[in-house]
């Protein structure tokens, strides 16, 4: 069974988020506030870390992105995905800032196989396999799609030129061969999708308060900025 890198914060561990969902199911909350299950975690999970309280809120964050990354799938935009893309501001490429999904305009999907014995799944690997063939120079990413731990890396990009950037996803696999859907998108997106994490901090009373503001739209971009409310400080 692999496992899933959620492409979340690095200050949160797997195993801390492992140990928090099991938590989160098996000790209900006795009411439904968020501030309540924060503190929980902060006590129960997180009570190693220099501010706790912090720590269980970056990683309700993190449980967000992930149910938010899983919902535009359910939704039908699960090959056009890209994560974490550094997006221009007020079409000027100097000024960029990280957003944590965009949707691209699909130019092409190509469909290949691999098997156990071809483990791990570089970029590299998928690469030659999918036999891509691009008119501008082509930067092949060291990422992984699949590592020899069977730890998947979602909406994993395999290249990307001025033009475009591919973009590998697995699709299904029985235990011994493992289909791969290979999107070729383009580079501008249509959409963008942020999480915010927001949240009533002590002693104050009124909230939630967001903690960033609303980044502005790329020229050209036929959809509204989305942003998915998370939850915590």
């Amino acid at each position: 069974m692999p496992r899933i890198d959620c492409n979340a914060l690095a200050t949160v561990s797997q195993y801390s988020i492992q140990k928090m969902i099991q938590l989160i199911i098996e000790k209900p909350m006795s009411n439904n506030s968020i501030d309540s299950l924060q503190n929980v975690l902060a006590t129960e999970v997180f009570h190693y870390a220099k501010d706790a309280k912090k720590a269980a809120g970056r990683a309700l964050g993190t449980i967000v992105e992930i149910m938010s990354y899983h919902l535009l799938k359910v939704w039908g935009f699960g090959t056009s995905i890209a994560i974490e893309r550094r997006i221009p501001e007020y079409a000027r490429p100097e000024l960029t800032h990280n957003v944590e999904f965009t949707l691209h305009p699909l130019l092409d999907i190509k469909n290949i196989t691999l098997d156990n014995n071809e483990l791990p799944f570089t970029a590299k690997k998928i690469f030659n396999k999918c036999e891509f063939k691009e008119r501008y120079r082509v930067k092949i990413k060291n990422t992984q799609l699949l590592s020899t731990g069977r730890l998947i890396r979602n909406s994993c990009i395999i290249y990307e030129n001025i033009e475009h950037l591919a973009i590998a996803h697995l699709e299904e696999s029985d235990g011994n061969h493992w289909a791969i859907s290979v999107a070729r998108a383009y580079q501008h997106p249509y959409a963008m999708f942020e999480c915010k994490r927001v949240g009533v901090e002590e002693g104050v009373k009124k909230g939630p308060q967001t903690i960033e503001k609303a980044k502005p739209l790329m020229p050209g971009m036929s959809l509204p900025l989305w942003s998915l409310p998370s939850i915590a400080n």
